[in-house]
């Protein structure tokens, strides 16, 4: 298992379909256009300072929660077949609520 240190997060970031529900294979194209401006994934470990530099240093983000956050933040590592991305936590930009 990968665990952040200091003020990062590990994600794993949401996979792009390559078909529609329809059975349509979407184009690389539409693939990279749909993952342009953010990323939305899994926070699945939070290191022991991430959020502490901001407001009262309550964790926004829990390990479960889905963010979005930038798409060229942090660094991307593979543990097996699982990859992950290591950002900042600043660059978590918001939860995604359900319902």
């Amino acid at each position: 298992m990968i665990e952040p240190s200091g003020h990062r997060v590990l994600i794993q970031p949401e996979t792009v379909e390559e078909k529609t529900a329809g059975g349509i294979i979407l184009a690389a194209t539409t693939k990279e256009r749909d993952q342009q401006a953010t990323m939305r994934g899994t926070v699945v470990a939070v290191g022991v300072n991430a959020w502490k530099a901001f407001d009262d240093g309550t964790p926004w983000a829990q390990v479960g929660d889905k963010v979005i956050f930038r798409k060229y933040a942090g660094e991307n590592v593979k543990d097996g077949e699982i990859d992950y991305r290591v950002v900042n936590d600043e660059d978590c930009l918001c939860v995604v609520k359900e319902g």
